[in-house]
Formats: C-alpha cells, structure tokens, sequence
C-alpha cells in the first residue's frame, strides 16, 4: 500500500507524512518512509539518529548504483545509464523489496524495527548550477518501478511541494493514494486545482486533508472548496510545535480528533487493497511512452520505447504476500 503526501509547501504535509508513518509503524506494519521532498526534513520529523541520517547513502545522490541493480539481464535495455524515471520493469529486472534481501535495500535503508526509511538527498556542491531537482525525482520513479511491496506493507513518501508530482512523468500514479495536505487558504487550495487536473485522466485516487484547522469556518472553507475529495482534517497540535523545536512526541500526545483522523487515512489505504497490477503497468507505460516521444529518446539518441518488454507482468515476480498487521 503506498501513500504520497503532497501539497503546498509550509502545508503540514512533512509533519503529516511523518505522523502517519509513525502511526502505522505502532499498528505493527512493515513500513517503509521515503523522503522524496528537495527540502530533507521526513527523518528529522520522525527523530531517527541524527549520526545514522548524515551517514545514511541517498538514492539519487547515487543513482548509478541504482540503476545498475534494477537492470539485472532485462533484454530491452541496452545499458544502465538509459534507465530513466519513467523506464518499465520487464523480465530479468532485479527488484527492491522492504527486507533487507537485496543490494539496494542492504546500502540504502536505514532500518529501526518496523520502519525502513530510505531518502532521494539534495544538490551536492558539484550539482549546483549542473542540474535540477528532478534528477532526485528521477531516482524516486526509477525506485518505485522496481519495488515489490506487499498488500500488508506500507509505503509512505513525503513529496516535493507543489503539484510537480501529478505533471512529472506520471510519478504520482506509482502511489495507491495521493493525500494532498490542505491549508484554509487560496494558494494552498491552487495546488488541488492542479492536482484534481492532472490526475483526472488516468483515475488516480486524490484525498484531501485539511490541516492547521482552527476552527469549523477553516474546515467549511476547504470542505466547500473541494467538495467530495475531501478526507479529513487536523486541528493544530501542540505536539507538532514541539517536533518543529526538535522535541520528539508520542501518539498519546494527540487528541482524539488526530488519532480518529489518522485511523480514516489508514482505512483509506487499506480500500485501495489489492493493487490493480495490471492498472499500474498500463499506466506506468502510457507515461513513459509520453516522456519518450516528448523528449527522453532525443536526448539518448534512441528510441525508449523499445524498453517494453509487452510481456512482463508485475504479478509474476511479485514475493509471496503475508498476513496483514
């Protein structure tokens, strides 16, 4: 099950992310907490070792070996450094998996009991002024292509902010549920009109929350805004001023509006059980084709679409499943 936490930024959606994750880590699921947002925070937010998050390797700071893994002997690729975000799985693809049985797993997760927590990273001296943020957005869509995750594991990832992951190369169709985190005010309330756009036409399951409600005019403003997309909302909690100074809290420090409210997100998910594999493939290749003819194939000088292998099935590699938490 995998959920994406978008929204405007300075929304709540890190602190949302990183509250949701710890819920469900308590639920005793296997989770695996991603931080794929420029601005590195969802470890901070959920007061994993400072020393073992400045030590911890990030996906897109070195994708070459990312890249390398998931080639493993898949026929239609011609080399590594032709895997792009978009590029499809297909037989003889190596995969990542949330137990640590793969090289991937092994170099990138940081694991504390339940959690696994993986994160994209940010713009190294040498990258500054050489590239943009989606060369991390990058490592994240060729990552999740290649992940097999189980009807009783969780993914959650904490977006970059705005509506880039509905536009760019189908990222936000990788996800189960996309909740985008809403303030009660105009430019927050934008970015839903652009999410509701872009994942219209390909049946993406977009929820909103509301969040740093303060009272019943706040949650109307929203409700009346979005109408039926509408989930849920979170009054503000002293708890999260406390995370923001660096003080760690414990579920029992919300109220039980908070808790109520992230039961209904966990529910939610858990509606979007089994996955439509077959959904996520066609999807994920009605993107790639996109990127390929738009601008990818130009640039490598070779048609990408040739990357498909018409004969892959997801359902066909996928581990056995275990009982759910």
């Amino acid at each position: 099950m995998r959920a994406a936490f978008c929204g405007k930024g300075g929304s709540g959606k890190t602190s949302l992310a990183a509250l949701f994750t710890r819920y469900v880590v308590e639920k005793n699921y296997p989770t695996l907490a991603i931080d794929g947002d420029i601005n590195q925070h969802l470890g901070d937010n959920l007061f994993l070792p400072e020393s073992q998050l400045k030590a911890l390797p990030r996906l897109g700071e070195e994708l070459d070996k990312l890249q390398a893994y998931v080639l493993g002997n898949n026929a239609f690729i011609t080399n590594a450094e032709e895997i792009t975000e978009s590029t499809p799985a297909g037989r003889g693809s190596n995969f990542v998996t949330l137990a640590a049985d793969n090289p991937i797993s092994q170099h990138f997760m940081l694991r504390q009991g339940h959690l696994r927590f993986v994160a994209m990273g940010g713009h190294t001296e040498t990258d500054i002024g050489a590239t943009c943020y989606h060369k991390f957005t990058g490592a994240l869509g060729t990552f999740l292509n290649h992940l097999l995750d189980n009807d009783n594991e969780i993914v959650v990832s904490d977006m970059c902010a705005g509506a880039d992951p509905f536009a760019s190369s189908g990222l936000a169709s990788r996800f189960d549920a996309l909740f985008l985190v809403c303030e009660p005010t105009k430019k927050s309330l934008a970015v839903f009109d652009q999410a509701v756009h872009y994942s219209q036409y390909h049946d993406l399951k977009l929820f909103v929350i509301g969040n740093k409600i303060e009272n019943e005019e706040d949650e109307s403003f929203i409700k009346n805004y979005v109408g039926s997309y509408y989930l849920t909302g979170f009054k503000g909690q002293l708890a999260f001023k406390k995370a923001e100074r660096g003080t760690p809290y414990q579920l029992s420090d919300f109220d039980e509006q908070a808790l109520a409210s992230l039961a209904i997100l966990l529910e939610t998910l858990k509606r979007q059980v089994p996955r439509d594999w077959e959904k996520y493939q066609r999807t994920g290749l009605f993107f790639h084709k996109r990127a390929s003819d738009s601008l990818a194939s130009a640039l490598y000088g070779r048609d990408l679409t040739q990357q498909i292998d018409p004969e892959f099935d997801y359902r066909n590699v996928m581990p056995p499943s275990k009982e759910a938490a």
